[in-house]
């Protein structure tokens, strides 16, 4: 393990948790949400120093960081405004793909980043089919977090692209399995489906150090 990189890594997670809040709170409108000013920050350092324990110093690290950093903010807005603001998903199709064709330049192989750019269309095509199959299912802000998440997912590898979208919907399953039991949902209720996507594709990130194929 590279001490030294999780420990930076885990302050530089400190310091982007403290600016959850306030770009939550920018993202919304004023009266829509008010994001706890405490509990991101222990959230996003445990997060940046999970990724740097497990992927080391690759080029590829701040894709990672920058995804991890962006889905807390998204994990805090989707439950409270069950939605995905444009403000936060948007800009990081480019943000993550400049960090991603970065991290292509050392080695000088971009089949890394074609993979992302096939993931992203692919995963965005598969929730854009499932939004218009199932209405209701996913709504297009997720559709629109997955060609994100399929940037970084695809990026790692297929399997890891794979594991990370259907480990989505075991952790969405699971979830409104629980909260039907403890009838704190009803079968007719609407469970933001956000945070479920970016754990599914941090356990297969964090899992794609790990060979899979």
């Amino acid at each position: 393990m590279n001490l030294p990189l999780v420990l930076g890594c885990a302050a530089a997670g400190l310091a982007a948790g403290a600016a959850v809040p306030p770009i939550a709170e920018w993202s919304a409108r004023p009266d829509e949400v008010r994001a706890s000013r405490w509990v991101p920050v222990p959230v996003t350092g445990a997060l940046f120093a999970l990724i740097a324990w497990r992927t080391g110093a690759t080029p590829a690290l701040p894709a990672f960081l920058y995804l991890a950093a962006a889905g807390v903010v998204l994990a805090v807005l989707d439950p409270a405004l069950h939605r995905l603001p444009d403000r936060i998903v948007l800009p990081s199709f480019p943000i993550a793909g400049a960090l991603l064709a970065a991290a292509a330049v050392p080695g000088g192989d971009i089949r890394p980043l074609v993979r992302a750019g096939l993931g992203a269309l692919a995963l965005f095509a598969a929730y854009y089919v499932v939004a218009v199959a199932v209405p209701g299912g996913v709504g297009f802000g997720d559709v629109k977090l997955a060609g994100v998440l399929g940037l970084v997912l695809g990026w790692s590898g297929w399997p890891q692209l794979v594991l990370g979208a259907a480990l989505a919907f075991v952790y969405g399953g699971l979830c409104s399995a629980i909260l039907l039991l403890a009838r704190r949902v009803g079968r007719k209720s609407r469970v933001p489906f956000g945070p479920f996507m970016l754990a599914g594709a941090l356990t297969a990130v964090v899992l794609g150090q790990v060979p899979l194929a």
